[in-house]
């Protein structure tokens, strides 16, 4: 029952738990648009737009660090303790910002929205584990109950009260259920088969030693500010549209977006899939780990193409189907943001082989140029330009990481050739 899957299996559950969990963020979003005003989506975006980086310093992205630990530097109970505090100050700083800088229902809703992707922080380490043992059918399961309960619950709040905030706190519960109920009794029970069948004993419960958690969040660090500048690289455009053109603006830009955002996540359910072997590949067999990148990449530039096309053919008609016709007016955006997710599909991808290499801090090179491009075109076109100026912003800033990790990607691997052949 806890035995390692095969990698197809492996991407198979997290592709399933993936697509559910995004599917059901998008029909809450739909929901939203049918059952109250464009101003309130807006308010929901903007609590997403602040949520997002947040969320990106509370998870340092000890995942990664964990699933690549193949020299078990680490205990499970380090990654939970480190975790869990990294959580807690995050909710306190997320408190601040909300109530200092906003207040009010959006106050409201973007703490509301914190705490609902803090506890799915907590579910992000336990599931974590899973990848590490290559036991995703755990992780796609519990994102699916998680997804699907968990707009099922918002839903009939939303549809009986109106209020936003209660259909943020169905989902709340529904994760926290989740979490003790399914989540942490399984990886309990993974553990002591781990212990049983090594001969060593893995702790379960959380391990809070200052030294430890400062020693992990160094090593992570250099992930964590990669994926906070990649954070920043699609908040701050938004933030600046808000700021130009108003929460309705952004009401309309969020839900356009969404759809080529579910197509990242899968991206992101194959790359995780795959990051375990990658890394082992990496260390062992430069052959196998070349050819299984370029399995990758033909696959994300595959998707990348498929989905301009469905944009295009049929992007008019989804739009009006799941929002309303005001919505179809974006249809050229829409476009757009398709060739910029296909680009982001392939750079996403060449990310993942360095991550999967150890290459953290000469990874900041990629998200430090394509934030920083994103932020002066942004400041530059957003404003004269609107909700267009930030499809036209996304596309650029995708193009420059795809160039910057796509270069580092083809060098390591020169590098790492030249070493072998030493």
């Amino acid at each position: 029952m806890y035995r390692a899957l095969s990698l197809k299996r492996n991407f198979s559950w997290a592709f399933i738990g993936n697509v559910v969990k995004a599917a059901s963020m998008w029909c809450f979003i739909a929901m939203l648009i049918k059952m109250s005003t464009t101003a309130s989506v807006g308010k929901f975006e903007l609590a997403r737009s602040i949520v997002l980086p947040l969320t990106i310093i509370i998870m340092m992205q000890l995942r990664v660090v964990q699933a690549t630990d193949t020299q078990q530097e680490y205990s499970f109970a380090d990654y939970l303790g480190t975790r869990l505090t990294m959580t807690v100050l995050g909710l306190v700083l997320l408190t601040v910002i909300a109530f200092g800088c906003y207040g009010g229902e959006v106050a409201w809703v973007i703490l509301l929205w914190g705490l609902a992707k803090s506890i799915e922080c907590v579910s992000d380490i336990v599931r974590g584990l899973f990848q590490k043992y290559e036991c995703m059918n755990f992780s796609g399961i519990s994102m699916a109950i998680a997804g699907s309960a968990g707009i099922m619950a918002a839903g009939m709040l939303l549809w009986s009260t109106g209020k936003i905030i209660l259909a943020i706190t169905g989902i709340i519960a529904v994760h926290i259920t989740v979490l003790f109920l399914y989540e942490l009794p399984h990886a309990r029970r993974l553990l002591c088969h781990k212990s049983a069948s090594d001969g060593k004993t893995y702790r379960m419960r959380p391990h809070f030693h200052i030294i430890t958690m400062f020693t992990l969040l160094w090593l992570a660090l250099p992930l964590g500010i990669v994926n906070f500048l990649g954070a920043l690289q699609s908040t701050i455009p938004k933030l600046i549209l808000e700021s130009y053109h108003g929460e309705i603006a952004l009401g309309y830009f969020g839900p356009i977006a969404y759809p080529i955002s579910l197509g990242t996540i899968i991206v992101y359910a194959m790359g995780w899939s795959a990051l375990p072997r990658l890394a082992n590949y990496y260390n062992n067999d430069l052959v196998a780990y070349c050819r299984l990148m370029k399995k990758l990449l033909f696959l994300g530039l595959s998707m990348g193409v498929l989905l301009i096309a469905a944009v295009a053919v049929f992007g008019k008609f989804l739009l009006t189907f799941l929002y309303s016709s005001e919505y179809a007016r974006y249809h050229t955006d829409f476009i757009i943001l398709a060739v910029s997710g296909a680009i982001g599909f392939v750079s996403t991808f060449c990310v993942y082989g360095l991550t999967s290499a150890r290459i953290f801090k000469l990874q900041l090179l990629v998200p430090l140029m394509s934030c920083l491009v994103a932020v002066i075109t942004a400041i530059l076109i957003v404003p004269s330009y609107g909700l267009r100026g930030t499809t036209i912003t996304s596309i650029i800033s995708f193009s420059t990481m795809l160039v910057c990790a796509g270069g580092i990607l083809l060098w390591i691997i020169h590098k790492r050739r030249k070493g072998l052949e030493l």
